[in-house]
């Protein structure tokens, strides 16, 4: 049993230890290239059956996803903060402007069979968000969470979850407190903007 979860948990260990080995303690893009970095967190009452997705655009013609799902992805915090189900994500663009479009959701209520007759119900939420953001070459730019509530009422919230996120960036990431110290911080709950 010790060796399946260890194996199973593998997966997940090598992507965080991925990007720490990407970025090597930095938060230098490469030439030419701005980072964002944005966390995409969700609310569901069955977390192992939510996944979210935001898409953003460019002027420039670049666009593309941020996606989680909250059986996988987890956002830790600073040392002795509870960690939250979602992803913390850091994005290699060109510099430009950009718009975070829309947001997606999807969960199943009570995949168990305890929904009436013993059956589940699948549900899935599509919520405008526009919100503008610039990347410049050679600097990372903070955006702040994007939640997905799929519980009771969709709903989507934009904060500012620096601490976390730092917490996040400099414990998993290894990023240290110089370069974390010169990241833009430019939520996308204040507007964003450029």
């Amino acid at each position: 049993m010790w060796l399946r979860t260890t194996l199973l948990a593998l997966p997940f260990l090598t992507g965080c230890a991925s990007m720490a080995s990407k970025l090597d303690g930095r938060l230098d893009p490469p030439a030419g290239q701005g980072y964002a970095v944005v966390s995409l967190t969700a609310l569901a009452f069955e977390p192992d059956a939510t996944r979210a997705q935001v898409t953003y655009r460019g002027a420039n013609g670049v666009q593309g996803s941020v996606y989680t799902s909250l059986n996988t992805d987890t956002v830790f915090g600073p040392e002795g903060t509870s960690p939250v189900e979602g992803r913390l994500t850091l994005l290699t663009l060109p510099p430009g402007r950009y718009r975070f479009v829309e947001a997606f959701g999807s969960t199943v209520d009570d995949p168990d069979g305890g929904f009436p007759f013993g059956g589940s119900s699948a549900r899935s939420v599509r919520l405008p968000i526009g919100r503008d953001f610039c990347v410049a070459a050679g600097e990372t730019v903070y955006l702040g969470e994007i939640r997905v509530d799929i519980s009771y009422r969709p709903e989507l919230i934009l904060k500012n979850s620096q601490a976390r996120d730092f917490g996040h960036m400099a414990r998993v990431w290894k990023v240290g407190a110089d370069d974390l110290n010169r990241v833009r911080v430019s939520p996308l709950a204040d507007g964003g903007g450029c």
